[in-house]
């Protein structure tokens, strides 16, 4: 059964199968399965992730330039003031991602 079969059949314009006449089912392929609230969930708390690491790196970018107004800073400086975001995002998610791994990331997540 395919999966415009499976959307027509849920709302009700072709007729279904009875349990009997069913087909035996075997593995399904991933691109049959339809959308549920868990893949709305899982693909909110992604966007939040990728959100929340650009929106870090934008605000350095902002702080950078109304802080090297007030403390002037060479080109090296400014770059290791930059990059350290960047590591720590790194060095955080080889830490957090540990821990998700360790005690269940259900755990961390919800």
């Amino acid at each position: 059964m395919s999966n415009q079969d499976i959307q027509t059949a849920t709302l009700g314009l072709a007729p279904t199968l009875p349990a009997a006449a069913a087909p035996a089912r075997g593995p399904v392929s991933l691109d049959d399965v339809p959308l549920n609230a868990f893949h709305i969930k899982i693909a909110g708390l992604t966007f939040g992730a990728h959100f929340t690491e650009g929106f870090a790196l934008g605000t350095i970018g902002y702080a950078l330039a109304a802080m090297n107004r007030q403390m002037p800073l060479d080109a090296f400086w400014m770059g290791m003031i930059g990059s350290s975001a960047l590591m720590g995002i790194f060095l955080g998610s080889l830490v957090f991602g540990w821990l998700s791994d360790r005690l269940g990331r259900q755990k961390i997540f919800c």
